[in-house]
């Protein structure tokens, strides 16, 4: 979705903190070569919680309102948040939770443990949030990328962003075993753990 369409599912006039928080716009490409013998993708694993599906939402389109080229009521063309404490939780807690799970059971299926982990990259939804992925698995700033100070979350970019980056800086070394984190709305989590 491009910005300028992104930006018009927004009623500017209704919005509340908490969808400021989820807004974002980034996009990012990442080329896999097959038998690539640097960059292993060892495991990767998801969940998804479709008990939230209708807790943030545009009603328009889709199969409850499909386009018909008949008028609908404006409203459902907006960014919607049916329950923001609700939301609150679910990026509280519920997320948290749900990357802790992801990321285990990824390093799970490769053979490895959190503390064999030299970083983590996850997406920049809250800063809270980040800090809590942290401490809940033993990890400290120094194995991760914060990029939401100075270029915001950028939704599920925030992961390959944050890994181009740390290349960049040379902080990936060779041996070194990385972990992505993501999640979206809808709610989903995933994680894949790379050998460098």
């Amino acid at each position: 979705m491009g910005i300028k369409a992104a930006l018009s599912a927004i009623n500017k006039a209704k919005i509340t903190a908490s969808e400021i928080d989820l807004i974002a716009y980034g996009a990012a490409a990442a080329i896999l070569k097959k038998g690539e013998p640097s960059n292993q993708i060892l495991s990767y694993h998801a969940i998804t919680n479709g008990k939230f599906v209708d807790c943030l939402k545009v009603s328009s389109a889709g199969t409850k309102f499909p386009v018909s080229g008949t008028q609908i009521n404006d409203e459902l063309n907006y960014l919607k948040v049916k329950d923001p404490q609700q939301l609150k939780t679910i990026l509280s807690d519920i997320y948290l939770e749900n990357y802790v799970k992801v990321i285990h059971k990824s390093l799970e299926k490769s053979g490895y443990l959190i503390k064999d982990v030299d970083f983590l990259l996850t997406n920049q939804v809250k800063k809270s949030l980040s800090k809590g992925i942290l401490e809940s698995l033993n990890l400290k700033d120094d194995q991760t990328f914060i990029s939401l100070p100075e270029y915001g979350h950028l939704g599920a970019v925030d992961t390959i962003f944050g890994l181009a980056k740390t290349l960049d800086s040379k902080k990936i070394k060779s041996g070194n075993l990385v972990v992505l984190a993501s999640s979206a709305a809808g709610f989903s989590w995933a994680a894949l753990t790379v050998k460098y």
